[in-house]
């Protein structure tokens, strides 16, 4: 047989609180029911060989979604060697999950842009285009514009713009945020005390020297301001972007840090 899927000593707990803290007292003082803990999977281990149909059958409850499927990218990425992209019950990749996750972020992103396109969600501009903005992209650690980036490695923003009323005061900036709207960091030109060049037109670059964001979808602001805040011009959402990684960390973002004992 030629092996497809190997599974070993799965085994997954889940915690169940029965009984919710309602007040501060019971949070101060821990006044609640103790958590449940649920063994959805215990020791599963099985093999499939290829170009075989392989069916998991169960009452409800008894495991099956945990075992077979999961929404969240980041854990397929932590637990998983390799996995399927079921698209509208199609496989739409399967291989090594570092290239089946590249590929979902790199078609599902696309067709959700669209849609969110279509919905009025991006796209949204304004301002008196004094200033303007020809065009944006993000780069990735080689340079070249990319839709899907890797957490840590060096990225960039870059807007090229034209100065249509040759003004000298022009702010440029950006505001990160993920795509359920959760804002991340914001920061421009006159924050960081960077120097603006006065020209007709050119290229301002927000260049990071590691991206520490982690796995998930973004969305940028991306604006030319003066130093009053008024609006030469603003693309809300203006630039989308996605993050890969096999890291087992949590949240949103990673903070440089170290570990000390004394």
């Amino acid at each position: 047989m030629t092996l497809a899927v190997r599974a070993e000593h799965l085994t997954k707990v889940y915690t169940l609180h029965r009984e919710q803290r309602r007040t501060l007292k019971e949070w101060a003082l821990r006044q609640y029911a103790p958590a449940e803990k649920i063994k959805a999977l215990d020791d599963v281990s099985f093999e499939v060989g290829q170009g075989d149909a392989f069916g998991v059958i169960g009452a409800n409850g008894s495991g099956k979604s945990t075992l077979l499927v999961s929404h969240d990218l980041g854990a397929v990425g932590r637990l998983c060697e390799r996995a399927i992209w079921l698209d509208k019950g199609r496989v739409g990749a399967a291989g090594p999950v570092r290239d089946v996750v590249t590929k979902y972020h790199l078609e599902v992103g696309e067709r959700e842009q669209r849609e969110r396109a279509a919905r009025g969600e991006i796209g949204a501009r304004y301002g008196s285009k004094e200033v303007e903005i020809v065009r944006a992209c993000v780069l990735g650690a080689d340079g070249r514009e990319k839709p899907v980036l890797e957490s840590g490695e060096p990225a960039a923003f870059e807007l090229h713009y034209r100065n249509n009323a040759d003004v000298g005061d022009a702010v440029f900036g950006f505001y990160v945020y993920r795509d359920d709207g959760t804002g991340i960091y914001g920061t421009n030109t006159l924050i960081d005390g960077a120097t603006v060049p006065r020209s007709r037109e050119g290229v301002a670059r927000f260049r990071m020297s590691a991206l520490d964001l982690l796995p998930g979808a973004y969305d940028v602001d991306i604006g030319i301001i003066d130093p009053q805040d008024r609006y030469y011009d603003y693309h809300e959402k203006g630039l989308n972007f996605r993050v890969i990684g096999g890291s087992r960390e949590v949240g949103i973002a990673r903070l440089p840090h170290r570990w000390e004992f004394e």
